[in-house]
Order: structure tokens, then C-alpha cells, then sequence
């Protein structure tokens, strides 16, 4: 299948994504070595999301109960080619312990239909400038395509960071957040390559956000004020998705399904 146009890419295509993983920087101290010192030895890695507190991870039992309660959509997968994703990497290059568990959630979309993605995810890259992926996609009717295991590092946000801080496998790379991300993508509509806007997304993709969003939540013990947008961790200032996202429809969705399961804390911002 004939590969799109890179340009109409450029709001999915993570430059640089391979390199994911490892020493922590900041924009808050211009030493990182002094911010690295901070953290504590036991703590390379935790930069990126040092501000904000995690939640206690739910029993698999409590997940498996939430998830039948909200009617999370039964997984369809479709694997991405491993050239487009990677192994969560436990060790920065000098050999310091680092974070590799999720603490991030990043909504994304595709900027393309589902075939066009599916077919660009299942690709061979060798150039690690072209390697893509989700951990998700949510297709226009709801539902929930998987992509990547989450116990692996998919290339969502190239040159990315969370509140100032990021992740850096290379001495000399740009540094992402790949490393302790989670990432999933809204199907855009069809028509929108073409345009600067689109009309949206369907109720359909809010709920089966939400429900996806809430269940990694639980497992892995992520505040709300970790879930975030590609727009909103993007350092190439290139990346605008999901365009049309409103915040208020999916916390409409999510607040009612925190209620289902009685997990309210799961629906606000954590300091």
C-alpha cells in the first residue's frame, strides 16, 4: 500500500522517536547534573513527573470489575511492525537506573483514516526519523485497536517533554517522553489531510477514551493531571492534535464512569 505524503504527517510523525529513553534534563535548572542529584539515585528518570503524586495502582480484580462495569470495547489487534516500536528501557546510556513503568497518558489523533494508519504502523521503518506508533487507536465508531503492548515503548512524541522535563537515550539527542508514556490516537475524520480544522469526534471515541484512559489509569496508578495532549508535550512546535478535542465532553464521559467503579480520586487533578 502506497504511503502517504509525509508532509500531511507531520501531526503523527514523532521525529526522532526511537530515541526514547534515558537522562533526565530540565528546563528549571540549566545543570542537569545538579537536577539528576536532586532526584536521588534511586530516582533517575522521575524528573519528568516529580511535581505530581502517583495513585495507588488498582488489583488486577478491581481493573477486570471497573472494566465490565463501563463496558471497555474488547481489544482488535493490529501490531504495529517491531521497527515502530521499542523495548521500555530501564537503564540511561551511562547506566543509571531510570523509570520505565507508564506515568504519562498522551491523546493523540491520526491525521489520517484507520487503513492509511494501520498500513503506515505496519511498515518497516529503518530510518529512525519515520518509526511510528500508538499503544491505541479509537476507531470513529468506538472501537479500541491495539497497536502496541503496553509493556513497550511505542513512538508517539518525538521531541517531547511533561512540565519542563525530558527523557534522553543519546548525549546528544532531543529528548522524549516515550519512555514512560502511554499513547493513544483518535481516528480523524475523513477529508480533514487536506484542512486545518475537522468537525470533531464522535461520542462514540469519547466514551471508549474514557473507558481505555480510566482502565490504564487504574492499572498503572496515573492522576488525571498526567493525562495529556501531543499538542501540549510537543518541543518541535509542530504538533497540533488532537485538533477539536474538547476537554469537557471526555471528562462528561470519564467523571460518570469514576462514579461507576467509586474511584472519584481517578477524576481530578492531583498536585
Amino acid at each position: 500500500m502506497k504511503i502517504p505524503n509525509l508532509k500531511l504527517l507531520l501531526p503523527l510523525i514523532a521525529i526522532g522517536a526511537a530515541a526514547a529513553s534515558c537522562q533526565v534534563q530540565t528546563s528549571i535548572n540549566s545543570d542537569p547534573e545538579k537536577n539528576l542529584q536532586a532526584i536521588g539515585n534511586e530516582e533517575i528518570g522521575e524528573g519528568a513527573v516529580a511535581s505530581h503524586i502517583d495513585l495507588e495502582p488498582r488489583l488486577i480484580k478491581e481493573v477486570n470489575s471497573c472494566s465490565l462495569k463501563t463496558k471497555v470495547p474488547m481489544e482488535e489487534l493490529q501490531l504495529a511492525d517491531p521497527s515502530n516500536y521499542g523495548t521500555r528501557v530501564k537503564r540511561d546510556y551511562l547506566g543509571r537506573s531510570l523509570s520505565s513503568r507508564p506515568r504519562i497518558i498522551v491523546i493523540h489523533e491520526t491525521v489520517m483514516s484507520e487503513k492509511d494508519t494501520l498500513a503506515l504502523f505496519k511498515t518497516y521503518h529503518s530510518n529512525d526519523n519515520s518509526q511510528v506508533s500508538y499503544h491505541m487507536l479509537v476507531a470513529r465508531d468506538g472501537r479500541i485497536i491495539r497497536v502496541v503492548p503496553d509493556e513497550s515503548r511505542a513512538y508517539g512524541a518525538g521531541m517531547s517533554h511533561f512540565m519542563g522535563s525530558t527523557l534522553k537515550s543519546k548525549e546528544n539527542s532531543a529528548g522524549s517522553i516515550n519512555n514512560i508514556a502511554l499513547h493513544i490516537s483518535l481516528v480523524s475524520p475523513a477529508g480533514f489531510e487536506q484542512t486545518d480544522s475537522h468537525t470533531g469526534y464522535t461520542q462514540a471515541q469519547y466514551s471508549s477514551l474514557a473507558k481505555q484512559i480510566l482502565k490504564w489509569q487504574l492499572q498503572n496508578g496515573i492522576p488525571m493531571s498526567r493525562v495529556t495532549t501531543h499538542y501540549a508535550v510537543d518541543r518541535s512546535h509542530s504538533r497540533y492534535d488532537p485538533r477539536s478535542f474538547h476537554w469537557d465532553k471526555f471528562d462528561s464521559f470519564h467523571g460518570k464512569l469514576t462514579k461507576v467503579c467509586d474511584v472519584a480520586m481517578f477524576a481530578q487533578n492531583m498536585p
